[in-house]
C-alpha cells in the first residue's frame, strides 16, 4: 500500500481527530492497467434515494492517498451531497520514498516523475474520473476535480492535456 499507517504525518493525524472517516476502497485501472485503489464516500441515502448526484474527484498530495484525502471525501458527501472519490496518482503497488527534505534524492525524483510527464498525470486522472462516471448514482456530466499540492498540478495537467 502506498500510505503506511505508521508513516501518516502530523496532517494526517490531525485530520484523524476532528472528522470521522467514512470511505469504502474501490479498486481501479488506468489506460496501462495499472493497478489504483481509491476511496468512495457517499452521501447519506435518504437525500439521494434514486437520484444522480456531482461527484468530486480528489487528487492526492505527494504522501498519497491517506486520512487527509479520506476525510476530505467525506466531507464532500456529507455536507455537499455528492459523491467524493479519493483517488490514487500513485498505484497500490507503488513504495513511495521516504521524504528527507530539499530538493534532491529518490523522493524528489518520484515525485518529478509526474510533475514532469502530464500525459502520465492526467492518464492517472482520467481513470479516477471514469470510475467515477460509470457509478450508477453519479450525474457523470457533473464531475469536479480537485487537488491538494501536487494533486493541484496535476489537475492544471489534466486541464492542458484532456481538456
Amino acid at each position: 500500500s502506498n500510505a503506511p499507517a505508521d508513516n501518516d504525518n502530523a496532517a494526517t493525524r490531525q485530520a484523524k481527530m476532528n472528522y470521522p472517516i467514512n470511505v469504502l476502497a474501490q479498486n481501479y485501472t488506468d489506460s496501462e492497467g495499472v493497478l489504483l485503489q481509491g476511496f468512495l464516500s457517499t452521501p447519506n441515502s435518504t437525500t439521494t434515494d434514486n437520484k444522480k448526484v456531482p461527484a468530486v474527484v480528489i487528487m492526492n498530495d505527494s504522501s498519497g492517498t491517506d486520512a487527509y484525502e479520506k476525510q476530505r471525501a467525506t466531507m464532500i458527501a456529507n455536507e455537499l451531497g455528492y459523491v467524493a472519490f479519493a483517488a490514487d496518482t500513485f498505484g497500490v503497488e507503488t513504495e513511495i520514498p521516504v521524504d528527507t527534505g530539499g530538493w534532491g534524492g529518490p523522493y524528489a525524483d518520484f515525485i518529478s516523475t509526474f510533475i514532469r510527464n502530464a500525459t502520465l498525470f492526467t492518464q492517472r486522472i482520467a481513470a479516477a474520473v471514469d470510475h467515477v462516471q460509470s457509478l450508477p448514482n453519479v450525474d457523470e456530466t457533473k464531475v469536479a476535480i480537485l487537488g491538494f499540492c501536487l494533486g493541484g498540478t496535476g489537475v492544471v495537467h489534466y486541464i492542458n492535456v484532456a481538456g
